[in-house]
């Protein structure tokens, strides 16, 4: 026959592997909640960059009508400098 102390101790580990069990369940749950919040900030990371990009592309073309209009508008300097080729005219210009 056991003693009661040895039962105690034995139902004391069955309870152990449980515990080993649910931790593992947990720590399982916890690593895919990370990754799927990894995950959608990747995405918002990915959806920022397109739009600061697109915010970019359409200044940059705002710009070139607004540049292409000015000199349109002044007769004088149509008259001095070459429409079709002109590379004085852009050079140091920064582009990105």
């Amino acid at each position: 026959m056991r003693s009661p102390a040895c039962i105690a101790r034995h139902r004391h580990c069955q309870r152990g592997g449980s515990v080993l069990v649910l931790v593992a369940v947990i720590v399982v749950l916890l690593s895919l909640s990370a990754y799927t919040f990894s995950d959608l900030m990747h995405s918002e990371y990915r959806a920022v960059h397109a739009a600061h990009e697109t915010v970019q592309l359409r200044a940059a073309a705002e710009s070139g009508v607004e540049a292409a209009a000015a000199f349109l508008e002044d007769p004088l300097a149509r008259s001095r400098e070459s429409t079709s080729d002109n590379p004085r005219r852009f050079r140091q210009v920064p582009v990105d």
